[in-house]
């Protein structure tokens, strides 16, 4: 839960223009990455800034089995520009830990949120994607969100944090909000 929190403190740290907003952002509000080899982002309020999570693949389209997944920001409140981590985001917020486990198959944990079993792997689709279990149920993550209440940069007020996803072989959209200890 320690890890939690730092990616919590992390989150709020890096919102600094977030809190001079009137009202909190709803999450359906936010903007949809719309880059290349998407597999799954994370987005807080109060501010529109997304921490994407992408397939990192060679020009020929074959996956890099060193680094399978490129994470960086896209700043919307900069015009959608894209950003690299900072040292301290990768460390202890938004970093993953992967490493192989198969044919086509890797283990991914989060550095914030190790519990969470993930597994990066080729569909029956031929494209890559992150799998969790989301309610007892097998899916593909596509997005998480970060409910914050308040609280200071240092330390948020964090109410919950959704993990949004489709099933595997019925496409339905699933959720499962986790509340923080």
């Amino acid at each position: 839960m320690t890890r939690l929190y730092l990616l919590l403190l992390a989150v709020a740290g890096m919102c600094v223009t977030a809190f001079a907003q009137k009202a909190p952002l709803t999450d359906r509000s936010l903007p949809i990455p719309d880059v290349p080899g998407l597999l799954f982002y994370i987005q807080r309020d109060p501010d529109v800034n997304t921490v994407v999570y992408t397939l990192n693949t060679d020009e020929s389209g074959k996956i890099d089995p060193k680094d399978p997944i490129r994470i960086f920001w896209v700043k919307y409140t900069e015009g959608g520009v894209h950003k690299p981590l900072n040292l301290i985001q990768k460390d202890l917020a938004y970093g993953l830990h992967i490493k192989p486990s198969g044919a086509d198959q890797f283990e991914v944990k989060a550095v914030a949120y190790p519990k969470l079993d993930m597994r990066l792997q080729r569909g029956l689709d031929s494209k890559y994607h992150v799998r969790v279990a989301l309610n007892n149920r097998k899916c593909n993550l596509k997005r998480i969100f970060i409910r914050i209440v308040g609280g200071s940069h240092l330390h948020p007020d964090v109410a919950y944090l959704e993990f949004h996803g489709t099933e595997v072989g019925t496409g339905k959209e699933v959720m499962q909000r986790i509340f923080p200890d």
